[in-house]
């Protein structure tokens, strides 16, 4: 009898034991798998940090305008720049890793913004929607998504005489809230459509605008020319998006410093006008950059989602997206905030 039990015993640890230690490693798994993908966990972020920084793509514009390799971060330390807790921002390290997982997320604007989908925060009393664009043309050479029809562009101007809003420059944002329903209207690069396409269509409804141009690209084909810039100077202000649209937080001070103030002197010397609104390219900056950008500008321009307001940074102005195929209907809801 003693025999048998020893034997029964022998053979339930045979087979009952490799059976709980799956289980046991299989609920270890889970444990760490849980803690895992939670929101806040550090091992997400290590993951997603590990992701872009070994698999981010520098590739800029359309057109092969920019094939300008950055130089390595010398001030990573300062590369998160707190922003208001609205759900308009993330780290720098999450918007890249989405922009270059075109899987992991269900839209990539284009390499000149990086951005995951999100909300635009509510409108309050008092917030100024700043629009960007960047090219207004039928023809797409390039990033769709870039790439506003005429049409479109019409129909969204219009949108904007006849619901009485006031198109206002960066000059006059300190008095915004002595206009009805103030909105500034901003175009990124320097395409040349700007002048062919969308000029004409600001002329015909008096709306002013700023374009952002980086200067290396000016004359160039697909760009501004010199003359154009003169010819539509009665309504356009032509400001800086730095000399080569580099991302500015990889510069050293010098380097930083050329592109800041380089620029700024290319295009007051080329206008006679005053340059003193910047688009930072890539919406790229940290402590660093909004330091020395102090020194040359009065204001700033990112591509954080969200409206100005009179008490915001005036170098961290959030602003917001007007892209390709978006209807009146979802036009009208971006510049009154409700999505």
């Amino acid at each position: 009898m003693s025999f048998h039990t020893d034997e029964m015993i022998k053979t339930l640890i045979k087979r009952v034991l490799p059976c709980l230690l799956i289980f046991i490693l299989c609920l270890l798994l889970l444990v760490w798998g849980g803690g895992f993908l939670k929101k806040d966990s550090p091992n997400l972020k290590t993951y997603v940090k590990k992701q872009t920084t070994s698999n981010i793509n520098h590739t800029n514009q359309p057109n092969d305008k920019n094939n300008i390799e950055p130089t390595n971060n010398t001030d990573e330390q300062n590369n998160y720049v707190p922003q208001e807790q609205d759900g308009s921002y993330l780290p720098d390290f999450v918007m890249e890793y989405y922009q270059n997982n075109k899987q992991a997320a269900n839209q990539v604007l284009s390499n000149d913004i990086k951005t995951i989908p999100s909300i635009i925060p509510a409108k309050k009393d008092g917030g100024v929607p700043v629009l960007y664009y960047h090219a207004v043309d039928d023809i797409i050479n390039g990033v769709e998504e870039l790439f506003v029809s005429p049409a479109e562009f019409e129909q969204q101007m219009k949108y904007l005489k006849d619901n009485n809003y006031t198109v206002i420059s960066f000059d006059e944002l300190p008095m915004a809230d002595k206009y009805k329903n103030p909105v500034i209207i901003t175009f990124d690069d320097g395409y040349e459509d700007n002048y062919t396409n969308a000029y004409p269509i600001l002329k015909e409804f008096n709306f002013k605008a700023t374009i952002f141009l980086c200067t290396n690209v000016i004359d160039k084909p697909q760009y501004l020319k010199k003359d154009q810039i003169s010819n539509m100077s009665d309504l356009i202000s032509i400001q800086s998006h730095t000399i080569s649209h580099t991302k500015l937080s990889t510069l050293k001070i010098g380097d930083l410093d050329k592109e800041l103030e380089g620029s700024q002197k290319i295009l007051t010397d080329l206008t006679g006008k005053p340059v003193n609104v910047i688009a930072y390219p890539f919406g790229d900056y940290n402590k660093t950059v909004l330091q020395e950008t102090k020194k040359y500008y009065s204001y700033a321009v990112t591509i954080d989602k969200g409206f100005y307001y009179k008490n915001n940074d005036r170098y961290q102005i959030k602003r917001i997206y007007v892209p390709r195929e978006l209807d009146i209907k979802g036009f009208a809801e971006k510049i009154n905030g409700i999505w």
